[in-house]
């Protein structure tokens, strides 16, 4: 391997000491490879060695501390054998001392470090030990709202009239849920501040008696006439453009009087300044009617009529803005203003203390029931490490005051480094001051990648630190830039500066990008082929032409979403990709042809739009898949199993009942629940009760099955009483099959993980403290936040799907960012009551008098401010998004009327000069949807020349800086019905042949008619019912049978119904008793291990669990023995951990799933249990095979009478299934299947599993025509092979 080249700046934070270093590291940087050489410089440096336990080294997420541990332990161990080679015995003992030390180095997340310093000092905080983490989101909720409810008990009894006037506020009618929001989004905001309580107390302050008698005289009133300047000056844009408008239709010259006089008024506005200028010229604004016009006059009266409505239109939206933005606030007076400010100070005061008083008890509460939450561990761990009781301690100067602890940990810790700085909040900032000596702090990370606002992530502490860190390198308080970019194309880095550098401004944006904050092109290639698929950065529109005359689109093509379009635009260009085998780079500078894996799909947010694009790409053929954090309980698989629940803890609810024998457990329909209904006698009132008389009442197929449904139902009722929930839904599972059928629905991968995750909850919730079926049912009814589905699927070779925040600290060769034209989310800037970090709070006024509410006037300068820090977030996400490209990078964007809108875009531009390298403020400041930023930005480059012409305006274009020479933009409007496919556009077309008049004629006779048919079938004699209308509906299928069999069987169910027919049973659906579905073998039947509460014993919160559990565990070790070259011979683990590494390396594993094969822990040792394959007699026979086929699917057309006797002959079932390991030697077949089942009996997996490997072997002998000799399952929980005979 060649030696890593530092390029200067790289060496520099490299070799960096005795001084507070902020390594502001760009994108595609480099940061983590700097970060862990310096680590590895600093223990291996003999002049002043450090020890690894001296380091402490902190980051975000356990992935990141994991790949930087490993990379830290390659590092030394690399280092260790150079230092043998040279026999520097010295250093050698050194490095093998820190090898030996890397388990207990504090290379941790934030909450794992914090977790040790509690245990270590839980002492000094009066703190259980046994303590536990709190961290089902679910549970914290039920626990707060208990807790809120008895503190609003005792303030309602109070009765203080300022509650009173909070509460009526902050309430929605005659229940209180709008206020108890409130204050628990006020206390959950509170606590990202290092003194919650002190915050808290500060908010009525702006509220109280101010001396203030104008506007001018607060300075927090700046914000707000600046936002109004900005309106003024985009109306006077808006009138521009209408400008632009008459001078190609000089028949509306009339209009030009009244317009002017307009255009003059918005002007003198935007250049006011004070707030007297304002008040004096705001209500000069005024719309006088403008002159009549005549279309005769016009030599085009098409295009007069054209331009007239779009000149209107603009004016009329303006004067809509103007009415109700400014007109309405320079109505009232500066004095009333004020008035209502002061007026609302006792409400504050009194949400203040509500909020105070609640945040008490429920501190009370968690320690009362041993409890924290990670706020409470932040907390905690401040508590530890400042000293509040010394003389002159305030809370602005707490960094000055550390504890006794905190002192001991000054002096262990040679160096303090944290990875991803812009992501820290105001607490973890002055913890990591409280643990620094002053001059030892290595803050690493890119504040135009800090994105984590919403949970409560503070970039201006990052911010700060860069505007006044020096980059002299004598500085004590240094900084040092990383931005030479080695991931993407410089094309594509010079697009993305030509945007930033228009767009971000310290003012708008929070920060000024300039040559400090642009990204240089420093990857190394090969020279490129000709078929390289990167080059200009794409943007796509995709137009759909509408105006009020238009006909209106059929349904069928109407209900097609705005994401649908742009998924077939991108599933065409995917295509092409493919098609024309273009090809991408490689990490180390060589080209390739793309896969679909090199393929990502962007999105601000993917919950309703990433099932759009996955059904789009579905339907062309392309695989993907979406990272959808979906709620597990919403589904219709785990909606089956929660009715099962709760009719097993009572049958007596009609309506869970119906929706479990309406399922396939019990296979009956409306019609079966009709009969049976009319059977209840007078004093029966649930459909219980007649259940078990079925028999006679509905058919005799459908009698036996609602049979063996109850007789399943009374031996789950008992093993209701016995053990938990888990166990429960694992026997319903096996007993049903469950995971089979469910696999067979449609998107059927996802709903077994939803099965899956809702049996891990119940695993969750049978070791909590209060447990059983109905606590867990009451526990679900009472849940108010999502669960999350638990992922167990591999990516493999497909496009993904992703919102950008997941995308963060990802690459990928090719990055279409869709729905770019989606406007920002402010819904949460426009709730009565908003929270500011340096401001407070901002609240609607309130008169009591007449019940209603409306904007204060501190509440719109909080709104502004929060607003400006918005769409600050909005923009880095933009950055993060266009910064995830490699070779190619792809904007798309839906909308109606694109080439009028462009124009409205390039109308600011018009008066522009290359001078002026910056977007008008107002264009950003108003910006509402990426695509208001890029558009204009990218139309200044010289290659947007075809928006210019085909808007008909002059050009004015901004020359790229000199270092952004590469960038350049293709830009392409596709109408919309290219995308429409050709029934649709089949339908569109019969549709656009007419005219506006005779579509809202046909229109209205459909309706007519469906009337008078609805009204004839109403009025209709029920003997006058036609003989065909008869027979439709009382036909039936002759072959019914076929209708009850699947056309497609998975070898599990085949498995259960073989096992039916051989114990004799009757039933009609596939019920196995014993055989576990593949994807339950790995879920333990018991707790995998419990530490013991005791004071000698870690906290109780401490105990770690492994990553990959259950289902993911079994999936990843199958994954294992797959890729894994077993025929290879391994000398011992350290040549298995080589193998996963490199395997790893080519993209084989993800970055969890080898972190979790190289652990060995007291819960998992996977290369221990791989190792034991390999020297087992299977091993051995591998490595003597001439053929091996790993994870080998199967396909067999079957007769469907051999598994469902009732279906009529010549009837075919298609089964499908994978087997694990086929070994081929002399001819002769051996088959292996791996299992990972926790059992201490080889009985056990013998009988589980005995007939799934005769299916098996029947299916290799009938495709390979070979006989096969031997089955055996290999348990890697026994360690041992087992026969199947």
């Amino acid at each position: 391997m060649s030696q890593m080249t530092w390029t200067t700046a790289q060496q520099a934070a490299i070799d960096a000491r005795g001084q507070n270093l902020l390594l502001s590291a760009a994108a595609g940087s480099g940061k983590t490879a700097v970060l862990t050489e310096r680590i590895k410089k600093l223990i291996t440096d003999m002049d002043d060695p450090a020890d690894i336990t001296e380091l402490l080294v902190l980051t975000f997420t356990r992935a990141s501390a994991g790949e930087m541990k490993t990379r830290i332990s390659s590092g030394i161990a690399k280092a260790l054998s150079e230092a043998e080679q040279e026999q520097n015995t010295p250093l050698a003992r050194h490095l093998s001392r820190q090898l030996a030390l890397m388990s207990s180095a504090q290379i941790s997340t934030l909450d794992s470090f914090f977790q040790t310093l509690i245990r270590r000092y839980f002492y000094l905080i009066d703190l259980d030990p046994n303590t536990k983490m709190l961290t089902d989101s679910n549970e914290i909720y039920a626990l707060e709202q208990d807790v809120l409810s008895e503190v609003l008990e005792t303030y309602y009894e109070r009765g203080e009239p300022a509650f009173l006037d909070c509460a009526d506020l902050l309430s929605g009618g005659f229940e209180d849920s709008g206020f108890k929001d409130t204050i628990l989004s006020l206390y959950h905001f509170s606590c990202s501040m290092p003194f919650p309580g002190d915050w808290l107390g500060s908010l009525s302050r702006p509220y109280g008696e101010n001396g203030a008698a104008a506007l001018s005289d607060l300075p927090w009133t700046k914000d707000i006439l600046e936002d109004f300047r900005r309106r003024a000056q985009s109306w006077a844009d808006s009138y521009r453009q209408i400008f632009t408008f008459l001078e190609n239709e000089p028949a509306l010259a009339p209009y030009a009087e009244t317009l002017s006089d307009e255009f003059d008024a918005f002007t003198i506005l935007s250049k006011a300044e004070t707030w007297d200028e304002w008040y004096q010229d705001a209500p000069n604004i005024s719309f006088a009617k403008l002159k009549a016009v005549k279309k005769s006059s016009s030599e085009d009266p098409i295009r007069f009529e054209e331009i007239k409505n779009n000149v209107q239109a603009i004016r009329n939206s303006v004067k809509k803005e103007v009415s109700e933005k400014l007109i309405p606030f320079f109505a009232i007076p500066e004095e009333q203003w004020l008035h209502d400010v002061i007026r609302m100070y006792p409400i504050v005061r009194a949400l203040s203390d509500v909020t105070i008083a609640f945040s008490r008890a429920y501190a009370d509460r968690k320690k009362q029931e041993g409890l924290m939450e990670f706020t409470d561990m932040e907390h905690y761990v401040l508590d530890i490490l400042v000293d509040k009781t010394a003389e002159g301690f305030t809370p602005d100067r707490a960094g000055e005051f550390p504890s006794s602890a905190a002192r001991e940990l000054q002096k262990k810790y040679k160096e303090i480094m944290i990875d991803e700085y812009q992501d820290t909040n105001d607490v973890q900032e002055l913890i990591a001051t409280l643990l620094s000596n002053g001059r030892n702090r290595f803050m690493v990370g890119d504040v135009k990648q800090s994105i984590y606002r919403f949970r409560q992530a503070d970039p201006t502490i990052f911010q700060k630190k860069y505007r006044s860190f020096s980059s002299d390198e004598n500085a004590e308080d240094r900084r040092i830039d990383l931005n030479r970019n080695f991931r993407s194309d410089a094309a594509i880095l010079a697009s993305i500066n030509y945007i930033f550098r228009q767009l971000m401004s310290e003012k708008l944006l929070e920060l000024d990008y300039g040559d400090r904050e642009a990204l240089y092109p420093g990857r190394h290639e090969d020279s490129r082929p000709a078929a390289y698929a990167g080059g200009a950065v794409e943007v796509e529109f995709i137009d759909k032409v509408t105006d009020e005359n238009t006909v209106p689109m059929d349904e069928s093509v109407n209900d097609i979403t705005s994401i649908t379009f742009e998924g077939r635009l991108i599933a065409k260009k995917i295509r092409a990709l493919m098609e024309e085998k273009r090809q991408v780079m490689n990490k180390d500078g060589t080209f390739r042809s793309i896969d679909y894996s090199d393929i990502v799909i962007l999105l601000r947010s993917i919950d309703k739009k990433a099932p759009a694009l996955l059904k789009v790409l579905n339907e062309e053929h392309i695989p993907a898949t979406a990272d959808k954090d979906d709620d597990f309980i919403r589904s219709m698989e785990v909606q089956i199993l929660w009715s099962l629940l709760k009719i097993l803890d009572n049958p007596r609810q009609d309506l869970p009942l119906l929706a479990v024998l309406r399922s396939f457990l019990a296979g009956l329909d409306e019609e079966d629940f009709a009969r049976l209904r009319l059977a209840l006698a007078p004093e029966e009132d649930s459909l219980w009760d007649i259940l078990p008389w079925a028999r006679g009442i509905i058919s005799e197929e459908k009698a036996l099955r609602l049979s063996r449904f109850l007789s399943l139902y009374e031996t789950w009722r008992k093993e209701a009483r016995k053990d938990g929930v888990a166990p429960l839904l694992r026997r319903i599972i096996e007993d049903t099959d469950y995971l089979s059928w469910v696999a067979g629905l449609p998107n059927g991968t996802a709903g077994k993980s939803h099965v899956l995750s809702f049996y891990e909850l119940a695993k969750t919730r049978d070791s909590a403290t209060v447990n059983g079926l109905f606590s867990f049912l009451e526990y679900l009814r009472r849940a108010q936040k999502d669960f999350k589905t638990i992922s167990t699927s591999a990516k493999g070779n497909a496009v993904q799907i992703m919102s950008i925040h997941k995308s963060k600290g990802l690459e990928f060769p090719v990055v279409f960012l869709a729905d770019a034209a989606k406007s920002f989310n402010v819904k949460d800037l426009d709730r009565t009551v908003i929270f500011h970090r340096e401001m407070g709070l901002g609240i609607h006024y309130f008169d009591k008098e007449h019940m209603a509410h409306w904007p204060s006037l501190y509440w719109m300068a909080i709104r502004t401010a929060a607003g400006r820090e918005a769409q600050a977030e909005e923009a880095r996400l933009l950055y993060v998004a266009m910064t995830r490209a490699r070779d190619l990078l792809c904007i798309t964007a839906f909308r109606k009327n694109f080439i009028p809108y462009i124009s409205s875009c390039l109308t600011p531009l018009s008066s522009l000069t290359e001078a002026e390298s910056c977007l008008p403020a107002h264009i950003t400041a108003g910006g509402k949807s990426y695509l208001s930023w890029i558009l204009p930005a990218a139309a200044r480059h010289r290659s947007a020349a075809c928006l210019w012409d085909m808007t008909g305006k002059i050009p004015s274009y901004l020359a790229p800086d000199i270092n952004d020479s590469p960038s350049a933009f293709h830009f392409t409007i596709t109408p919309w019905q290219e995308l429409l496919t050709v029934e649709e556009l089949r339908t569109e077309e019969m549709n656009g042949e007419m005219n506006f008049e005779e579509w809202e004629e046909k229109k209205k006779q459909k309706e007519a008619k469906d009337i008078d048919n609805i009204k004839a079938f109403l009025t209709a004699p029920a003997s006058d019912v036609p003989d065909w209308m008869e027979k439709q509906l009382r036909w039936q299928y002759s072959f019914n049978g076929a209708v009850q069999t699947p056309a497609k069987l998975t070898a599990t169910a085949a498995v259960a119904l073989k096992e039916q027919q051989e114990s004799g049973a009757e039933g009609i659906e596939p019920f196995s008793s014993e055989t576990l579905a593949p994807a339950m073998e790995s879920i333990p039947s018991g707790e995998e291990s419990s530490l013991l509460p005791g004071y000698e014993d870690p906290p109780a919160f401490l105990a770690e669990t492994p990553a990959f559990t259950g289902t993911s565990y079994g999936t990843l070790m199958h994954k294992a023995m797959e890729l894994i070259d077993l025929t290879r011979p391994y000398d011992g683990i350290p040549d298995l951990r080589k193998e996963v590494e490199r395997i790893y390396e080519n993209k084989g594993f993800t970055e969890e799933e080898k972190n979790a094969l190289l652990q060995d822990s007291k819960y998992r040792a996977p290369l221990r249990d791989i190792r034991r394959f390999t020297e087992s007699a299977l091993g051995r026979s591998m490595k003597k095979a001439a053929v091996i086929r790993k994870e080998m699917p199967f396909s067999l057309l079957l007769p469907a009478k051999r598994f469902y006797p009732g279906c009529e002959e010549g009837e075919k079932v298609f089964m499908q299934g994978i087997m694990d390991c086929l070994i081929e030697r002399d001819g002769h077949i051996v088959i292996i299947d791996y299992k990972t089942d926790r059992t201490d009996s080889v009985e056990e997996l013998q009988s589980h599993y005995r007939t799934q490997l005769l299916v098996y072997k029947d299916a290799a002998q009938q495709l390979l025509g070979k006989p096969v000799i031997g089955a055996y399952l290999w348990s890697f929980h026994l360690g041992q092979m087992i026969a199947i005979k």
